[in-house]
């Protein structure tokens, strides 16, 4: 703060110093304050330092407290949003919005540069095109509707000051110092000079000795960049704790995440370091319970909702019902419902066969129905203050924020909720009652639009924005970014103002040029902020090459004191880790059941630690809702309908016995009872499950023609469960079909209806899909031959292997397969044999092994990475 200094040292009672921001009016606090000690003085007077706009605020409500005059009512921001979002909602172009909040954001924007910049509406480039007449409207209108009630916008605050001080009424500081602006808009040099001619000394001041270290460096990558910089952040403050470290990211509103992730695994320690940039209030967990919670009041719920309510620990019996609520979630999860009625479905519902919530959780079942019944009468209408009390008290009901105790961060984002419950009251006054969706829309809006951070220690590195770090001094300073895509930004004109004039009157965001000559001013501003200044980009952006921006080149390129191993990986170096391979389980318990069935050997086959993970350890990725049926469910339902089909036809004499309007009755009653226990999800699909009814009756239909055209057959046995001894491996598997052939061999079907089936998982050392060589084994001597039944449309074939011609299309004897896989079968079922209980004896004695088959494939879809941490075991992460 060393060019602050003489000022503050000097700072007089009749003094006033102005920043753009709130962050360097508290450093030049700090600053003073020490300027006092100095002076070895154990009290002194606040001076009045104060960011502009706060300044321009205390100036009215001092005046307001003084005067007996009627004054205008000073609308919030919160008050402004709801009244131009009336404003658009009332006008002609209203069916044009999609969003009409968003909209009413960026016509609120250029209502408050035309006041900064002082243009009227009037202007003939209003005139010039749609857009700009409607902006021209909705101004008239929102002025019109302030006049007649005697409110006006934050915007005319600067201009009613202004007069006020012309007047003689507000009485203006002996000397104002501007510290650290870059630029003054218009409306505001318009103050000051009104200050001026009533003899205010008005000066600007900043920082002009450049630092003695300029340099620049450039990393791979974002992420390689912010990196570098908390490197370097961490090595200046162990050099010197004491020493005053800004690290600049332009971009720090998007980044902030990431950038705080990657600097807390640096530091280790997020005490040492501070992010300016605060997030939505909206985006902090326990407020996005809170928004979630309330949408609980309709009367079908969406299940996404309710899985989000089972797993968050900030409602009543978050902690203490945990388990229970992932049990339910998991069952809840398998009926495939996207929304359920909760009254109907899972809390009143006495039925024990079916999910109910108050007899598996209790206390949450006992949160939602008072709830419900606080909430009965939320179709009425009433004021924003009602409403606001009721999102409390429903809050309340439920258990809001929860059992546990918060943490300090989330004592203070409740506070903000609280406070955003308060200036939700004040709508009332601009807008009329409104129901229960209406209000909780707005109050969604509302904490979406408010950005909150939490007060955090005081640190001496500091992480910031472009605009946070404006004016600020440090002793040491890396500004990262400045890379020639980003530095100097992107154009970013308001859609509703004058193209021209914007960039007649150089209004912010207006024309590259206007970008340009603003980067150069923070660009010399960065220079002269501390002694030693490093600029940094990356070298890709978004997969392209960047190169270093145009404001930087002229300064050298020769920072590389970290490039080389980072302190943590200089650290990370010379561990010492205890290495511990354990890939052995304890064995299976003697005539005990695997849970599993068939697809225990299929997982062994393609990884080891998948199928202990899965069968043993219940491993299992959380099904989540889809409209209508999963293709999983419509494989069974196929399954189903030919089971009950062939239990009625039994033979294929049958089959061919029977008449068409006969087997379209048969089909048609088979549909509708396997459709009926898959209905629970579909119960306000009614459309769609006419369609599929349709699909399946021709799809199955279509299949039993083409079985007509094999020779005679017997169905044997449909849907068989059997027991299968595998070694020592115990396992239950659920035959599909078995048909005796007219010799009195045995033909093993398994259904298929997938895109893509093939035999070639039978053959090898691994096999993908071992199910059909499994079922070969019970009686291997009186199998005529395996096949997969392809039930697709416009697939229908039998896809197989016999020990002889059994005079079925698709079904190959084994002697004549291709060259690698041609055996006679007795041989291939010795094979099988050997293969399937090695695989069966490496599971029952625990054989764990992180082992795909394939990487590649085994594990693309695996959803088990995050805990066999395979990319981590192979010494790298997955390419995302």
């Amino acid at each position: 703060m060393n060019h602050y200094t003489d000022i503050l040292r000097n700072l007089t009672t009749e003094s006033v110093i102005l920043t753009p921001n709130r962050r360097l009016s508290l450093a030049l606090h700090s600053t003073y304050q020490q300027c006092m000690l100095e002076k070895k003085l154990s009290c002194w007077e606040t001076p009045v330092i104060l960011p502009v706009a706060t300044w321009i605020e205390s100036c009215w409500n001092n005046y307001s407290a003084q005067t007996f005059k009627t004054l205008p009512y000073i609308l919030n921001l919160t008050q402004e949003q709801q009244l131009w979002e009336k404003v658009l909602s009332e006008s002609d172009y209203q069916r044009f919005f999609l969003q009409i909040s968003e909209t009413a954001k960026l016509v609120k924007s250029a209502r408050g540069i035309l006041k900064q910049w002082q243009v009227n509406t009037s202007h003939h480039l209003f005139h010039a095109a749609e857009d700009y007449i409607a902006l021209r409207e909705w101004i008239n209108s929102f002025e019109s509707v302030c006049t007649s009630r005697g409110w006006i916008d934050q915007a005319c605050l600067p201009d009613l000051v202004r007069n006020e001080i012309q007047s003689g009424t507000i009485a203006v500081p002996e000397h104002i110092y501007l510290a650290g602006f870059t630029e003054i808009s218009p409306q505001l040099t318009a103050l000051f000079s009104s200050a001026s001619a009533l003899g205010c000394l008005t000066e600007r001041t900043s920082a002009s000795k450049k630092a003695d270290r300029l340099q620049r460096t450039s990393a791979l990558n974002e992420d390689e960049e912010i990196r570098l910089c908390a490197n370097w952040a961490k090595q200046q403050h162990e050099q010197d704790p004491a020493k005053l470290i800004g690290c600049v990211f332009p971009k720090l509103d998007q980044q902030r995440e990431r950038v705080t992730q990657l600097f807390r695994e640096i530091f280790e320690d997020t005490d040492k370091f501070n992010v300016s940039a605060g997030k939505p209030l909206s985006h902090y967990p326990i407020i996005h319970a809170a928004l979630e919670c309330l949408l609980l009041y309709k009367n079908h719920v969406s299940s996404e909702i309710l899985f989000f309510l089972f797993s968050t620990p900030f409602v009543a019996g978050g902690e203490s019902e945990h388990i229970k609520r992932s049990n339910f979630d998991s069952r809840l999860r398998a009926k495939n419902a996207t929304h359920l009625d909760l009254a109907a479905q899972i809390i009143m519902n006495e039925d024990s066969k079916t999910l109910n919530l108050r007899r598996s959780c209790p206390k949450l079942a006992k949160a939602i129905h008072a709830f419900k019944v606080l909430l009965e009468d939320h179709h009425v209408t009433a004021s924003y203050s009602h409403w606001a009390h009721v999102f409390n008290q429903a809050l309340t009901t439920l258990g809001w924020p929860g059992e546990r105790i918060v943490s300090s961060e989330e004592y203070q984002v409740v506070e903000e909720w609280l406070s955003l419950l308060q200036d939700m009251k004040t709508l009332d006054l601009t807008s009329a009652p409104v129901a229960f969706y209406d209000a909780l829309q707005t109050l969604r809006g509302m904490a979406a639009s408010k950005p909150f951070q939490p007060k955090t220690p005081s640190a001496n590195v500091q992480i910031l924005g472009v605009l946070e770090a404006a004016g600020l001094c440090f002793d040491e300073l890396w500004i990262a970014g400045m890379d020639d895509t980003s530095w100097p930004s992107q154009p970013k004109p308001n859609p509703f103002i004058p193209k021209q004039l914007q960039r007649e009157l150089n209004m912010p965001h207006a024309s590259a040029e206007r970008e340009l000559l603003y980067c150069q001013a923070m660009t010399q501003q960065f220079q002269c902020s501390a002694n030693d200044v490093t600029f940094s980009y990356a070298r890709t952006q978004d997969g392209n090459h960047a190169q270093p921006s145009p404001l930087i080149r002229n300064i050298s390129e020769t920072y590389d004191q970290i490039n080389l191993p980072a302190v943590s990986e200089k650290i990370f170096q010379h561990r010492l880790i205890e290495q511990l391979l354990d890939q052995c389980a304890p064995s299976q318990m003697e005539n005990e059941i695997a849970v599993g069935g068939i697809s225990i050997i299929a997982n062994q086959a393609l990884c080891p630690f998948k199928a202990f993970a899965e069968s043993r350890l219940g491993a299992r990725e959380l099904e989540s809702p889809l409209p209508g049926l999963r293709s999983k469910e419509r494989g069974t339902i196929v399954h189903q309908v030919l089971e009950r089909c062939w239990k009625q036809l039994q033979t294929q004499q049958n089959l061919i016995t029977k008449s068409d309007s006969a087997l379209h009755a048969l089909l048609e009653a088979s549909i509708d009872e396997a459709l009926h226990d898959h209905a629970y999800a579909q119960r306000q699909q009614q459309s769609y499950l006419g369609l599929e009814k349709k699909r399946l009756h021709k799809l199955i239909y279509d299949w039993l023609q083409l079985e007509k055209q094999r020779s005679i057959f017997t169905v044997a046995s449909s849907e068989t469960s059997a027991d299968i001894q595998l070694g020592k491996l115990n396992i239950r598997v659920r035959i599909d079909r078995i048909d005796e052939l007219e010799d009195g061999n045995k033909l093993i079907i398994d259904y298929k209806t997938g895109a893509r089936v093939s035999r070639t998982g039978w053959f090898s050392e691994r096999p993908e899909a071992p199910q059909l060589p499994l079922y070969a084994q019970i009686d291997s001597t009186h199998t005529a031959g395996i096949t997969y039944a392809h039930v697709a449309a416009g697939k229908l074939s039998f896809i197989g292997i016999s020990q002889y011609d059994v005079e079925i299309k698709g079904i190959i004897p084994s002697n004549e397969l291709n060259s690698a896989e041609k055996k006679d079968w007795l041989t291939l079922a010795n094979e099988w044999q050997t293969t399937l209980h090695k695989l069966a004896n490496d599971f029952y004695q625990g054989n764990a092994a992180v082992d795909p088959k394939d990487q590649g494939r085994t594990c693309q879809y695996c959803h088990l990475k995050p805990l066999c941490r395979i990319y981590e075991h192979n010494g790298y992460m997955e390419n995302e």
